[in-house]
């Protein structure tokens, strides 16, 4: 829980009109993260949203229904965004057709590289686009720690299927296949953010996807 509120300040700090509302599934919050989150929605810096019952796909279907803006960037808690990633993800709307914005995610030890032997036909663009890339593309896949989208457009697909439990593996890809016929999905490399891959909480309660055949653990 503590990684929140270590990322809450790179967030704030981005230029444009934009709201960041939290959606909350921590039951309990230890008394110092309790105090900074109270504080934060007290001065109206982030809406605060506590939701009941842990689900990947249901809280950010709330994120939709609750959302002011037409423009929704789904974020992990436990990253570090580049200085302009709001700005880097509006620039790719506009392009009407563009019904989301897959940003760079470079995960622990990673950095940006150039595709090798990699193909944006065929199944493998569905399922093993790497999100390090520095290369610009039209995409079939995203990851839900780094995809902003058109509010209409993702309702209108129906949201995010909440029948994925537990880790909800690949929720977004199954998501993004629907949403894929209101428009173009683009990977925008510049709208970068380095995922740490906090150690404890969020879907690491629920084990390793890697290490089971299961969507759910």
């Amino acid at each position: 829980e503590r990684i929140l509120v270590d990322t809450l300040p790179h967030l704030l700090e981005q230029s444009g009109p934009a709201e960041i509302v939290v959606l909350d599934q921590t039951r309990d919050h230890g008394s110092d993260v309790q105090r900074e989150l109270s504080e934060l929605a007290a001065l109206g810096r982030i809406r605060w949203l506590r939701l009941s019952r842990p689900s990947i796909p249901a809280a950010m279907n709330h994120g939709l229904r609750v959302a002011s803006r037409p423009i929704v960037l789904f974020l992990d808690d436990d990253i570090v965004p580049c200085s302009d990633l709001l700005a880097r993800h509006a620039a790719g709307y506009a392009d009407e057709r563009t019904v989301a914005v897959a940003g760079q995610v470079l995960q622990p030890g990673q950095e940006p590289e150039i595709p090798r032997g990699f193909t944006t036909a065929g199944f493998g663009a569905f399922l093993d686009f790497p999100f390090n890339s520095t290369e610009r593309a039209v995409i079939a896949n995203g990851m839900a720690g780094n995809l902003s989208m058109r509010r209409t457009a993702a309702v209108s697909a129906g949201g995010f299927d909440e029948n994925f439990v537990g880790v909800a593996y690949r929720f977004e890809t199954e998501f993004c296949r629907r949403l894929a016929g209101h428009g173009r999905i683009v990977f925008e490399p510049s709208a970068s953010i380095r995922h740490l891959r906090a150690p404890e909480g969020g879907t690491r309660v629920y084990g390793d996807h890697r290490r089971s055949p299961s969507p759910a653990v």
